[in-house]
């Protein structure tokens, strides 16, 4: 009879201190073949199969070892184990046992409780083991698939929570309208478009107009407050002007937060006198040609 070898079985049986694999891996390999054409769709294959099944229950010698039940299953698992490791090698640990756990299930079913029967013959036992090795394949082959759909579907979290991280980090890097500290208890006046200016009493003889490069912004650190400042920030000499009556106009504010190399939070305060253009990022990025023209108008019209 041709044997079919389904699987190699690559490991030694040991049993009073003689070597038994080869005997065991022919069996194995025999009833596999067997259970294959069994399981065939072809019907002149299956009723091959049954007749070379009949055969190994007539003529077959009792040439295997009548293990124990747990010498049994270890050769089994002890198998498995060298497969997976030979042959899938990125296959968690988790799920490794995940196909012990199925190989015991089914030994137990299949092998103990016949075992345990006074008239369990060697062949029968033999015949639900070849059905295990038949099905090992399909299975291993369902835990592959299954390990692969998990890893898919954790590539799509990570990449749907990279977008959305890339997402929130555009966002907080657009400034935030700042709303500006009041001058000498008056509220500044924020009508404009791109500035926002205060007039601390009546009669006012001089304007400040603050001014400053295109696309600038001032870093800021946090005082023992808890409050995010500038350390030379040009507020400080705004109380004085008000007691000598200056009205001040300064280009809008906003506070924004971006990350450095070490993933390290780090604070801004942007200016701007024009809307700008949004880049990929949605973060206005302004001409400074049209900040001149915007700082100029602001000029005259303080005049």
């Amino acid at each position: 009879m041709k044997k079919l070898k389904l699987l190699p079985l690559l490991f030694l049986i040991l049993l009073s201190g003689q070597v038994q694999a080869k005997t065991w891996e022919q069996s194995m390999s025999t009833w596999a073949g067997i259970w294959s054409k069994v399981h065939s769709s072809n019907k002149e294959t299956r009723d091959q199969g049954r007749k070379e099944m009949w055969a190994q229950y007539t003529d077959r010698t009792r040439s295997d070892p009548n293990y124990t039940y747990e010498q049994r299953r270890a050769r089994i698992i002890a198998y498995a184990r060298e497969h997976i490791s030979t042959n899938y090698p990125h296959m968690t640990a988790a799920t490794t046992e995940g196909i012990i756990d199925w190989i015991a299930m089914w030994h137990l079913a299949k092998v103990k409780y016949p075992m345990e029967d006074e008239g369990a013959i060697e062949q029968m036992l033999l015949d639900d083991e070849s059905w295990l090795i038949y099905q090992y394949p399909g299975e291993l082959a369902d835990i592959n698939a299954k390990l692969a759909k998990q890893a898919a579907a954790e590539k799509a979290r990570q990449a749907a929570a990279a977008a959305a991280e890339a997402e929130r980090r555009a966002a907080i890097m657009i400034p935030a309208l700042e709303v500006k500290a009041p001058v000498a208890g008056v509220e500044w006046t924020t009508n404009q478009a791109t500035f926002d200016y205060v007039v601390p009493c009546q009669g006012i003889s001089y304007v400040a107009i603050v001014s400053n490069i295109a696309n600038h912004r001032d870093p800021l650190t946090e005082n023992d407050k808890g409050e995010l400042v500038y350390e030379r920030d040009m507020t400080i000499g705004y109380s004085r002007m008000a007691d000598y009556c200056i009205a001040i106009g300064s280009p809008k504010t906003g506070t924004s937060t971006t990350y450095n190399e070490y993933d390290d939070a780090e604070h801004w305060r942007n200016w701007w006198m024009t809307a700008g253009v949004e880049d990929d990022n949605g973060i206005p990025v302004r001409d400074e040609n049209a900040e001149i023209e915007a700082t100029i108008a602001l000029i005259k019209l303080a005049k």
